[in-house]
């Protein structure tokens, strides 16, 4: 006797989960704990420095934020979910992030500064080097076995060499011996660009300060 058998049904296929757009019109899931790349955003910055971040930045939502994320009261509900709440962005927070992160990337190189000028000044320099033609034995060889005084260090073993040139700019240009090179494409000081396409707008116009 043979036995009846009932097809399984075949699985339905998922639809997309429902989005939503953030005011800058990013897609984000319906539910803020959800939001991958929130989740990724507080994964990746320094809970120090962005408290520190939170605390000096003038924005009362960002304050806001700052005590959520230190009350108990809110120890179960995600910052994806709080920032939501308090109408912050992803672009807001990367703003902000990226905003304390160049402050801090110019404290240093200011630190470095008087280093760095030094190193410019120092490459600057003109300088010895072993000579090329004869690697510092003073003589080369004349045929098979006869040798002779080499003609490119006059039997020294060392050459002189200039310093490099673009540090030789950057130094005159720093002390102001020669004029700093201008863009090509000149944008006034306040006209504030604000897209890409914009900026490509402006530099598609005619321009007056072009250097002929």
């Amino acid at each position: 006797m043979r036995g009846t058998y009932t097809q399984a049904p075949k699985p339905q296929r998922r639809g997309r989960p429902a989005t939503l757009q953030d005011k800058n019109g990013r897609p984000m899931p319906v539910r803020a704990d959800r939001d991958r790349l929130m989740k990724l955003f507080f994964q990746c910055v320094r809970r120090p420095d962005f408290d520190d971040v939170l605390q000096f930045s003038g924005d009362e939502r960002f304050y806001r934020l700052h005590d959520a994320l230190h009350d108990d009261a809110y120890r179960n509900t995600s910052p994806g979910t709080l920032c939501r709440r308090f109408g912050i962005s992803l672009k807001d927070l990367v703003d902000v992030w990226v905003e304390y992160n160049r402050l801090m990337g110019l404290m240093c190189a200011a630190t470095q500064l008087q280093q760095i000028m030094e190193d410019v000044a120092h490459n600057a320099l003109s300088r010895d080097v072993v000579c090329p033609r004869c690697d510092g034995l003073k003589n080369v060889r004349d045929g098979e076995a006869d040798s002779k005084v080499c003609p490119v260090c006059e039997g020294k073993g060392e050459v002189r060499v200039p310093g490099d040139p673009h540090a030789i700019q950057l130094v005159f240009e720093a002390l102001g011996l020669i004029g700093r090179k201008e863009p090509s494409i000149r944008i006034e000081q306040n006209v504030r660009v604000e897209s890409l396409e914009e900026m490509l707008k402006i530099a598609q116009k005619p321009q007056t300060g072009h250097n002929l």
